[in-house]
This record gives structure tokens, C-alpha cells and sequence, in this order.
């Protein structure tokens, strides 16, 4: 025959959001068992004699059988609707995303309920031996509750602190059984003593916290959150902070500052997880689901700041971080995949390929082609082909923009567009060029053009600019088989134009026609090159000097055929050309500089120096210019001298960055004339730092105490020294002898 179960003597009541475990487990110490397996026995044991096995295979957390809840409700006499409501099931519905479907239960009382069917959720919930808690709710009444469950909860919202997950004495994991008992299941310790980190300042997280809440356990999204957030069902939005979340952990290493930070809080957040060998403690949790919800609210904005930081992770750090709105200045190349990694390949293209998450498919659409040149001609035709109502993002980007994909200045990019080489597109909100047109210069930035393409360029004709090759400002490259006659960077040429510009005062055209007359470049070209025989490229050396004041129109293309000069000022510069007594060639130059001819070529590459002409074969620099640039720097040999140190720890300190004001830095060059180094850095430098000999006068010790400090790790030298003097830093030193 088959028992029947009766009601249990002592009753109490289930308390709000408990769970269904600490629910038994109470009722279980109010009836005086010795031992939880006695209500074990009660619900899951068999109650037919007839039957051989001696349990009935069930879950207290989260029942599967209604048996099971028929028993419990006829123990302690409480609702099935409340018994259900205390079990795991609750969060079947925002755990369960597509492509699956939510499973369903039937209670006793013929209603059908979400449940937890297969155990494929359960990573997303802590196994009863891992448990979380708040200590001040256990002061108020020891239990354990529901909404504990979770590993994206991790804080008590009545508190507003964060849950612990530890022992205060032992420091040791704890189980659901210990919080319900508030003592510690390894050393007894009481659980309530814990101290908790507060959260009440923390706006964010506190929202996030409220969000998630609101999903695990009503399975809705709260109504003053709603707008900010995509209209999507819980479990999908869910699923979408899972995806964020979980492409944090696979990807980071280290630090990265879009990992949220409690107030005050100046540790970063190191990323040390395993995938299923860790469950994250409830600070770790509280920091990553914060930072994954920052990805969804205020939608789309939000996930696609997320999606720019995301691409920039490896360059971001805590100290140099992104910071503010994202702006279209900073377009990425090549495929969305190399910068967005494992959210790309396992994410966005798999597990969230479905439709209900179409929204995030169409977001990502307009952020690629907002934020992406697309410079593949053939994956940009099948991107806008696919999605023909994005296709008004492929004409305009900004000037910023197109500057950084050339790497160049935004100047030579507003050049360009003056110049026609780039198309221009009128719109209020700022300077815009068309893509297109930026990605076609892209591929021929770097290519090689003729002297005569470059000359049609700069607006000058050929010899100019083999003038400017002579000079050292355009180099020319050797000539190939596929390029015959090209020698020219088209990139260098332009380049060469804008700087030129600077220079140069611009003025209506009907304003320049009303002060005439004029000298034009050709004349004045004339006069250089067959009166005076000087070349042509004197005269844009004495405008850069500051010699010659040249006047351009400002409206229609910048070229230097139409500089316009005012004829008494450019005959007062023909005067003082004529005059070379303050002049020195080239050779002379090199010599009082005490450089190689090579490093010279480099300062005039780098503007560092200037000819003021060149005459005939010779060029010509400013006696004045030359000896107050030798003033400002010291040789390598000079060097030297003042650091007391050998040309090996010299190099070694460049290798490694120590040394500043390295005007020229050909480490393995040769000895006097491989550096150069600005002479006031250097200076600084050495200020800041001391010789062994100056440490030992500082601190007042010998120099066998200094050494032993070294290797005892007080005073930290150097990396590199040479032989037994080493350099410190004489803050360091200072702060020893304080300390001292």
C-alpha cells in the first residue's frame, strides 16, 4: 500500500524572494531534524513499497516533477504558484534565447510554467556550493535568496552594496547551507560579520544592477529604462549583454580602462578568467556585466562607442584611454573582423545570426559604413549592394578623416580639395570630401609620378623641380623597369605645396587686381634664373625666410605660378642676395656644425635648416642661422663629456629611450657624428639625474654602503652603467636620504 504524506506540526512561511532550498532548510530546522536528509527523505523519498528504487530523481532548487511539488505543498501547506516562484525555474525565460525555445512544466494544478529543462542555462547560475550573500539581509533574517542565484547579480540593491562570496575569517567559498545558517561550513565563522563594498555612488552600476534584476525576476524591463534601451524581450537583450560580456573575457588581457570602475576605486581590473574552471566573484561580475550593460544603454550610440573602444582595446590603457563621444575623424581599414575579433567571428556572425537580433545586425550595418572606408573595391560594392538604403554613407567623410587613412595633415587634405585633387562636398556641418574620391587618392598617395606630372602639380615647370630634388626637399627615387621615368612621391609633392603655402598671404582677387601692379612668379623666375643666376628655387626660399613677401588669390587653386610679388620688395630681396658676405656654402656648413654632409640633408629634409638660395651648382645658408643653430645643440663627443659616460652606455640609454633632445640618432653610425643632441634637453636631463660619485655626497655614505644599497634593491640605478659609475635618478636619491 502507499503512504500518505501529512502536514508538518510547525509551518512558517516562505519569505519574499526566497529560494525554494533555504526554504526547506528552515522548515526543516523548525521542526527539530537533526538532519537535512530527513526532509530530504520526505519529498523525494518513494512512498511505495512496491517499488524497488528508494529516491525519486528530483531537484530541490528546481523541481522537474510535479510530485515533487505536491509533496512540498501538502508539508508545509503553501501555494504550488509560491513554491514555483522560489525555484531556479523563474529564470528559465531570460536564459533561454534563440535559436531555442522555452521549455514548459506542468504543475499539479494543470498551469503550464517556463522551466529549466536541459541544464544548458546553468552555467549562467552558481552551483549551491559557490554561493553569494548579502551580510547585512542575514543580520535582518538568515536566508538565502533567489535573486543570489545568479552570477550577473552581484549586489544587494536594499543595501546597495556589493554581495560577498567568502568567509571573513578563512576566506573560503561558502555554500548556500552555510549562508542559510550564517556560519561559515570550514571554520564556523560568523557570515554576518563580513564587510561589504558600497555601490550607493556608483549611478551606473546601480542601473545595471536594477535592469538585470528586473529581467532574472519578473522577466521585464523596467519602464524608466525602456526607451533608453533596444525594444527587444529580456532574454534577448540578455543574450546581448552575455555576447559583450563574454567577448570582454576571451579578448582582453591586462588592462583596459572601458572596464567599469567602482568610485574611488584606482585599481584597474585585471581580466583572469577561465571559462569553466572560475565563476566570477561578485566584484569581478559586478564590473563586467556593468561594463557589458554600458553597451545597450542609450542605444545605438552606446554600442557603437562600445564597438570603437572594442577595435582599440590593445591600444587603450587606464592612463590613455578614449574618452568622450566618438567622432567620424578616426575610420578604420580593412574588414570589420580584424578589429572586432572574437564579437566579429562568434558573436555577430553566429550566435547572434538569428532574427530576433536583427536590431543588432541593422546597428552594426551603420556602423560599419559610418566608421569603415571599406577600401576593398569589391567587398564596398557587395556591402551597399546587400543594404542600398545605406548607400548615402559613402559619400562623405571629414577632413580628419581623410588626413589620417593618407597620413597626412588635415591641411594638405584642405589642399587637395582647393586643388580639385580631392572632390569637395557642401554640407553645414563641417568640411567634407567624398570617399570615394579619399580611397582612389589612397591607392596613388604613395605611387611614383614624372617631373612633369609634378611640376603640373606644384604649378611650376620641370626644372623647379629637379631644383627642390637638388635641394634636398623632394626626393627622387631610383627609376624601375614598371615605372620608367617616374621619380617622384605624389604624397612628398603635395606635401612640398602645403608647406610652401603657409607662407604665403591670400587675398580676393579683386582686391590683389585694385593694389597692382604685380611681379609674377614667371617673372620673377626670369629675372633668377638668366639676370641674377640665381634658381628659381631661391625665391621659395626667401619667402620661407621671411625675405620675400609673396601674395597668392584665395579663391580657386593654390600654385606657385600664381605667387604675385610687390616689385619693390622683391627687388630689395634681388639687393641683399647680391650680398654674400653673410653666406656660407654647404661645405662650410658641415664644418662648423661638425656633422656629415648626410645628417645635413636630413635637417634641410626636416626644415631644422634652410638654404636661403642656391646659385648656380652652390647653396647658401645664413651665416647668423648656422652659428645660433650650433648654439643650441652638442656633438655626440660633446655628449659625452657631459654625462661622463663610454659610447657604448650611450647607445644602450638611446636603445632605451633615456636620453632626450636626439636631434639625429644613427645608433651604429660613426663616432663624433652618428647624434646629435639638443643641447637644453640634455641639460635638463642631467639635472635630473647624478652619478654615483653625486649620490654618495648626497646621502653622505661611502661608496661600498652606496653599492650594497644597490644590490639590496633601495636605490634603483640606471639599467645600463658603465663599468662602476652608474646614474640615478636624484629625486630617488633625495628621497632615500629623507627616508633615512
Amino acid at each position: 500500500m502507499q503512504a500518505v504524506l501529512q502536514p508538518l506540526l510547525v509551518r512558517p512561511p516562505i519569505l519574499p524572494e526566497e529560494s525554494l532550498f533555504s526554504f526547506l532548510i528552515r522548515l526543516s530546522q523548525s521542526n527539530t531534524y537533526l538532519s537535512p536528509k530527513i526532509m530530504s527523505d520526505l519529498i523525494l523519498g518513494t512512498l511505495d513499497s512496491r517499488k524497488h528504487h528508494q529516491y525519486v530523481k528530483d531537484r530541490f532548487d528546481f523541481p522537474l516533477k510535479a510530485e515533487t511539488y505536491n509533496r512540498i505543498a501538502t508539508l508545509a501547506m503553501i501555494d504550488i504558484s509560491t513554491l514555483y516562484k522560489s525555484t531556479y525555474h523563474r529564470f528559465a525565460q531570460v536564459l533561454t534565447s534563440p535559436p531555442h525555445s522555452v521549455s514548459h512544466l506542468e504543475l499539479p494544478d494543470g498551469t503550464s510554467v517556463p522551466c529549466l529543462s536541459n541544464g544548458h542555462e546553468l552555467p549562467q547560475l552558481r552551483p549551491s556550493n559557490v554561493s553569494q550573500f548579502c551580510p547585512k539581509c542575514l543580520k535582518q533574517n538568515p536566508h538565502h535568496q533567489l535573486n543570489w542565484v545568479p552570477i550577473a547579480l552581484s549586489s544587494c540593491l536594499r543595501h546597495k552594496c556589493l554581495l560577498v562570496d567568502q568567509c571573513p575569517n578563512c576566506q573560503k567559498q561558502v555554500s548556500q547551507y552555510a549562508v542559510i545558517t550564517a556560519k561559515c561550513n570550514h571554520c564556523k565563522s560568523d557570515l554576518m560579520s563580513a564587510q561589504t563594498i558600497s555601490i550607493a555612488n556608483d549611478e551606473i552600476g546601480l542601473q545595471t544592477q536594477q535592469i538585470l534584476r528586473a529581467w532574472f525576476m519578473g522577466y521585464v524591463t523596467p519602464e524608466y529604462e525602456a526607451s533608453h534601451l533596444p525594444q527587444q524581450p529580456p532574454s534577448v537583450l540578455y543574450r546581448t549583454v552575455e555576447g559583450i560580456r563574454d567577448s570582454i573575457e576571451d579578448e582582453i588581457s591586462g588592462h583596459w580602462s572601458y572596464i567599469h570602475r567602482l568610485p574611488g576605486d584606482l585599481e584597474t581590473h585585471t581580466i583572469a578568467f577561465q571559462k569553466g574552471k572560475q565563476i566570477l566573484t561578485p566584484s569581478e561580475s559586478y564590473r563586467m556585466y556593468t561594463s557589458a550593460c554600458k553597451a545597450l544603454i542609450h542605444w545605438p550610440g552606446s554600442f557603437f562607442d562600445f564597438l570603437t573602444r572594442y577595435s582599440r582595446r590593445e591600444n587603450c590603457s587606464l592612463q590613455g584611454s578614449y574618452q568622450g563621444e566618438y567622432v567620424q575623424d578616426q575610420l578604420f581599414k580593412g574588414p570589420p573582423k580584424e578589429h572586432l575579433g572574437e564579437l566579429y567571428t562568434r558573436w555577430i556572425k553566429q550566435l547572434w545570426s538569428y532574427p530576433e537580433f536583427k536590431f543588432i545586425q541593422d546597428a552594426l550595418d551603420h556602423y560599419i559604413a559610418d566608421n569603415y572606408w571599406l577600401d576593398n573595391f569589391a567587398i564596398r560594392t557587395s556591402f551597399f549592394r546587400k543594404r542600398p538604403h545605406l548607400a548615402k554613407h559613402t559619400k562623405p567623410v571629414s577632413v580628419t578623416a581623410a588626413a589620417k587613412l593618407l597620413d597626412t595633415t588635415p591641411n594638405v587634405v584642405r589642399l587637395l580639395l582647393r586643388n580639385k585633387e580631392l572632390t569637395q562636398i557642401a554640407e553645414n556641418d563641417g568640411e567634407l570630401a567624398d570617399k570615394q574620391r579619399v580611397l582612389y587618392y589612397y591607392k596613388a598617395w604613395d605611387s611614383l609620378i614624372t617631373p612633369e606630372k609634378a611640376g603640373l602639380l606644384m604649378g611650376v615647370q620641370k626644372r623647379v623641380i629637379e631644383e627642390l630634388c637638388a635641394l634636398g626637399l623632394i626626393s627622387k627615387a631610383p627609376e624601375s623597369k614598371n615605372n620608367p621615368g617616374r621619380y617622384f612621391k605624389l604624397s612628398e609633392v603635395m606635401t612640398n605645396l602645403e608647406s610652401f603655402s603657409r607662407y604665403v598671404k591670400s587675398y580676393p582677387s579683386q582686391e590683389l587686381i585694385e593694389k597692382g601692379p604685380w611681379i609674377d612668379f614667371a617673372k620673377a623666375d626670369h629675372v633668377f634664373n638668366y639676370k641674377e643666376s640665381f634658381k628659381a628655387v631661391t625665391i621659395l626660399l626667401q619667402i620661407v625666410e621671411g625675405n620675400l613677401t609673396a601674395y597668392h588669390p584665395s579663391e580657386g587653386k593654390f600654385q606657385l605660378k600664381s605667387l604675385l610679388f610687390e616689385p619693390r620688395d622683391f627687388q630689395e630681396c634681388v639687393m641683399q642676395l647680391r650680398d654674400r658676405t653673410m653666406r656660407l656654402k654647404r661645405e662650410e656648413v658641415v664644418e662648423i656644425l661638425g656633422i656629415k654632409d648626410a645628417t645635413l640633408a636630413g635637417w634641410i629634409k626636416n626644415r631644422s635648416i634652410l638654404p636661403t638660395a642656391m646659385y648656380k651648382h652652390d647653396q647658401y645658408f645664413d651665416l647668423v642661422r648656422v652659428y645660433d643653430l650650433r648654439s643650441k645643440y652638442v656633438t655626440q663627443a660633446e655628449a659625452l663629456r657631459i654625462l661622463a659616460i663610454n659610447i657604448s652606455t650611450l647607445r644602450n640609454w638611446i636603445r632605451a629611450g633615456l636620453v632626450p633632445g636626439v636631434l639625429t640618432n644613427d645608433i651604429d653610425g660613426e663616432e663624433g657624428s652618428a647624434r646629435v643632441f639638443d643641447k637644453e634637453q640634455l641639460m635638463q636631463w642631467k639635472g635630473q639625474y647624478c652619478t654615483s660619485s653625486e649620490a654618495i655626497q648626497i646621502l653622505g655614505v661611502t661608496k661600498p654602503t652606496l653599492y650594497r644599497w644597490i644590490k639590496a634593491g633601495k636605490l634603483k640605478p640606471l639599467d645600463t652603467v658603465n663599468s662602476n659609475q652608474y646614474w640615478f635618478h636624484k629625486q630617488a636619491v633625495v628621497d632615500l636620504k629623507k627616508s633615512l
